[in-house]
Formats: structure tokens, C-alpha cells, sequence
């Protein structure tokens, strides 16, 4: 199947949202301390119930200051302004992340007919 990187950008914040359809951000993104938004560093299709059915986006992070990691997304563009995004979710506990750590995220989108 072809794809192209149309959905690579991923981001990390440090507060957290209801997730709902009409979620188009994060609640609190972080622009700082290494841990701001990036290009995922693979972005890739893979097979589930059927091949090509699932889509996987994945990035570390390597932090240079303290940030408590709530929420992460993917979205459709680096610039703020002008994205979309199409996953949103929070993790159950904060992260603390402290200079050198890593936060290693992947992100697998299955899609099904009907």
C-alpha cells in the first residue's frame, strides 16, 4: 500500500483534555525542554485484520529540562496554526522527565471498512 507522511508530526503536553471529535489540540503542548513537536521518526503501514489496514507513527524524545508528560498527539503539520490532529490520548500517570531521560511513543491507527 502507499502512503505518504501527511499525518508525522507528533507532540507531547503537560496537561490533558476530554477527548471528544472535536478535540484539535492539546491542552497544554510543550515547546521546550527537548520534548517539543517533531517529525515522528517512523512513520509506516502495517498489516492487522487485513493488510495494510493500520498505520504506525513512532518518535523518542530526549529531554534537556523537567516537563511532567501528560497527553501526546499526531497531527498533520509542525505549523500551529494550519493542522489538524488525528490521535489524542493521555497516560495514566504523568511522566517525569528530567534532563537525558527518553520518552519513547508509538501510536498504531487501525482502519476498518463499514
Amino acid at each position: 500500500p502507499s502512503h505518504d507522511n501527511a499525518w508525522a508530526s507528533i507532540a507531547a503536553g503537560t496537561g490533558s483534555a476530554t477527548d471528544s471529535t472535536d478535540l484539535v489540540s492539546l491542552a497544554t503542548e510543550v515547546t521546550d525542554s527537548g520534548l517539543d513537536r517533531a517529525s515522528c521518526a517512523s512513520v509506516g503501514v502495517t498489516d492487522s485484520a487485513v493488510s495494510g489496514d493500520t498505520c504506525f507513527f513512532q518518535h523518542t524524545w530526549t529531554a534537556s529540562g523537567s516537563k511532567n508528560v501528560k497527553e501526546c498527539g499526531i497531527f498533520n503539520s509542525d505549523t500551529a496554526n494550519k493542522r489538524d490532529m488525528l490521535c489524542y490520548g493521555t497516560f495514566t500517570s504523568a511522566i517525569p522527565m528530567e534532563s537525558d531521560d527518553t520518552l519513547k511513543v508509538t501510536w498504531s491507527v487501525q482502519c476498518k471498512a463499514g
